[in-house]
């Protein structure tokens, strides 16, 4: 299994065809730990508005978003998602990579308020 920031990959799949990219975006109750600080998100912890406005960037760019959300679902394993990818030379080369094994996982982008935290019982 593969891992980032010290979290596993579940799940990751391409279709080519379909111009598709799905999997675990965001597994639960596993410990992450970024720029010093150590995270863990609970099942239900993730929300967001409209569906088709979740977009698939390519290394956390805004600046330059590669698709669109077509499913996120929460499960008991974590964020479950699945993205088109958009046609032309950006999405072109995310998908290949992708399907050819170097990108090969999916990675959350979230803003944190000052209510969304809490201190676990083991810190």
């Amino acid at each position: 299994m593969k891992t980032f920031v010290a979290v596993p990959v579940a799940g990751f799949a391409v279709d080519s065809a379909a111009r598709t990219i799905e999997g675990i975006a965001m597994p639960y109750g596993q410990t992450a730990n970024k720029y010093g600080i150590q995270f863990r998100f609970a099942p239900g912890s993730i929300k967001w508005g409209d569906v088709n406005r979740v977009k698939l960037l390519r290394d956390h760019d805004i600046a330059k978003p590669v698709g669109k959300a077509l499913t996120l679902t929460d499960t008991a394993e974590g964020l479950s998602v699945r993205f088109r990818v958009a046609r032309g030379p950006a999405g072109d080369e995310a998908l290949q990579l992708a399907e050819d094994g170097v990108l090969d996982g999916l990675s959350v982008g979230v803003d944190f308020g000052e209510t969304d935290s809490t201190v676990d019982n083991d810190g």
